[in-house]
């Protein structure tokens, strides 16, 4: 701005940069902003060296992995065989044998494998790995009730912007929670759900 004549002047602050000191404030803050950036990106890799050098299960950019399975280094899903039983055991005693989340919780807590967070189970937590599970399921259902041309359609589709779930669930006739989980090419219980499979 300066060279081309011309100066930023601030109508909230006390900032014009017509003057040294303007200049020198403005200087301050773009260092100051540089300086944040560079902290920033310097704890980024430091977490993602941490969680690779103890086997964390977070991919970068993502959320930690759900219970029953845990990202490896590529950041594909793979299955926890302990977690994995554990989620068939609630699912098994929620939908068969009619027990309350609460119920399922005081059981996993007694014998169940422990969380990753550390904390105790809660009916709350088995609750949000049942229905995530159960939904999974349809999920899966649907996908392969699709053909893999139709659904590389519907992700398609899902990549226009122009479509709402509701839109996609309504124009390939499944449910709105489905029809997130294959737009976006993954439900939990098989990593990658529309790969071609080998003739």
């Amino acid at each position: 701005l300066h060279r081309h004549g011309a100066a930023l002047v601030s109508l909230t602050e006390d900032l014009n940069t017509g003057t040294p000191m303007g200049r020198a404030i403005a200087k301050i803050i773009a260092v100051m902003a540089e300086l944040e950036s560079e902290q920033i990106g310097q704890r980024v890799r430091h977490a993602l060296a941490h969680l690779k050098a103890t086997g964390g299960t977070r991919r970068p950019g993502s959320k930690q992995a759900p219970f029953g399975f845990q990202y490896d280094a590529s950041g594909r899903l793979n299955r926890l065989g302990v977690e994995q039983r554990a989620i068939r055991k609630m699912v098994r005693l929620r939908m068969e044998r009619r027990w309350t989340f609460g119920q399922i919780a005081e059981a996993m807590e007694r014998g169940g494998p422990p969380l990753r967070t550390g904390k105790a189970w809660t009916a709350r937590t088995v609750s949000r790995i049942v229905h995530r599970a159960v939904g999974d399921a349809a999920a899966v259902h649907d996908a392969r009730r699709m053909n893999y041309r139709t659904a590389q359609r519907l992700r398609r589709d899902f990549r226009t912007g122009r479509f709402s779930f509701a839109d996609l669930a309504a124009r390939y006739n499944i449910d709105r929670s489905n029809a997130w989980r294959i737009a976006h090419g993954h439900a939990w219980n098989t990593p990658r759900p529309f790969a071609k499979r080998r003739k």
